[in-house]
């Protein structure tokens, strides 16, 4: 008797352990897509334009652009219907929160588990620790920084005119070469990877 109940005590036992080798794996919610690259900038009128290029694989249906505001937990801010064929898509944030805004990307495809870009930040004021003048600007263009930064200079097109510039302190910039009209300033801060844009007259 002691020894029938000893066996029963045993498979009793190994029960969960059964049940848990012969379950199916749960299923993992997210993952971080490293090949998803993902940007953000400032524009004109207090915008932040996302964009991100993302492989072109089956099953992708649509993209959901996910912000946290000012260290503050991500919401969901907006969506968009994912076009076979097209590897980048981009969308802008009409009404950002003043100061930092972090924003990631999710990838819902349905073959695979949903997949998150990395994140990006976008500071709405603009980086306080670059200043660049005078603004409009005639022929020389003065640069100012506190920490190691990359400049671009972009026309209305979204042609790049002057291409990446390495600044680090105080440094001048000839433009006398560009047409008179409206410029944007890409500014990448290479400490917080921080871009931001702002608009630049050249008279």
């Amino acid at each position: 008797m002691i020894r029938i109940l000893c066996i029963v005590l045993l498979l009793m036992a190994a029960l969960p352990v059964l049940a848990q080798n012969d379950s199916i794996p749960a299923r993992v919610d997210s993952t971080i897509d490293s090949t998803i690259n993902i940007t953000a900038s400032t524009r004109e009128q207090g915008k932040v334009q996302v964009h991100w290029t993302v492989s072109d694989l089956p099953g992708i249906e649509y993209f959901t652009i996910e912000r946290a505001a000012n260290d503050r937990p991500f919401e969901v801010v907006g969506l968009i219907k994912y076009t076979p064929g097209k590897p980048w898509a981009e969308w802008v944030d009409e009404a950002p929160t003043p100061g930092k805004n972090v924003y990631r990307v999710k990838v819902v495809n349905t073959n695979v588990a949903a997949t998150f870009s990395g994140t990006v930040t976008a500071m709405l004021s603009g980086d306080l620790s670059f200043k660049f003048y005078p603004n409009p600007v005639d022929n020389m263009l003065i640069l100012r920084s506190n920490s190691p930064y990359e400049i671009q200079i972009i026309d209305g097109n979204g042609q790049v005119r002057f291409p990446v510039i390495k600044l680090n302190g105080l440094q001048t910039l000839n433009v006398s070469s560009l047409e008179k009209g409206l410029y944007f300033l890409r500014v990448q801060n290479k400490l917080t990877n921080i871009v931001t844009q702002e608009r630049i007259v050249k008279n």
